[in-house]
Formats: structure tokens, sequence, C-alpha cells
């Protein structure tokens, strides 16, 4: 039960972090725009093809902010009042 609302808590703290947002949703559609604008260069960086890419790419960062946030949990002592 107790990680559960620790896990809700950290989903709560990821939503309203800026950081958190902008990787999830602003640095995918980024590099779609980017890839896109570089598919007339080269039919290789078609958005398609590079689609998986940027997912796994965008949820390590998404993975590393959450990391980020349970360091910032363990720095406060969080952990020690859950016991």
């Amino acid at each position: 039960m107790k990680s559960l609302h620790l896990a809700g808590r950290n989903l709560k703290e990821s939503v309203r972090d800026p950081l958190s947002v902008g990787l999830a949703l602003v640095m995918p559609l980024g590099l779609f725009l980017i890839f896109q604008s570089l598919q007339n260069l080269d039919p290789i960086f078609a958005p398609a093809a590079l689609a998986a890419g940027v997912i796994v790419f965008g949820l390590a960062f998404v993975s590393f902010s959450a990391a980020m946030t349970l360091a910032q949990d363990r720095e406060s002592d969080l952990f020690a009042r859950f016991r």
C-alpha cells in the first residue's frame, strides 16, 4: 500500500514538473518535425521509419526524469516517513 502511495505521489510530481512534461510531449514532436524536414534531403529520415526509436528515446528520458524525482524524495527522507 505504501508503494502505491509513493507511485501516485511521483506521478503527480512528474505531471506538475515542466521538464518532465516537455520531455514526454514536446521532445518527440520536435524530433518528428526535425526528421520531417530532413526527409527532403534523404529518405532514410522518414518519420515512420524512425518512430520506434523516437518512442524509446522519449521513454528513456521520461524514466530518467522519474528517477530524478525519486532521488529528490530520497534526499528529503520521504522513505523514512513511510516506515
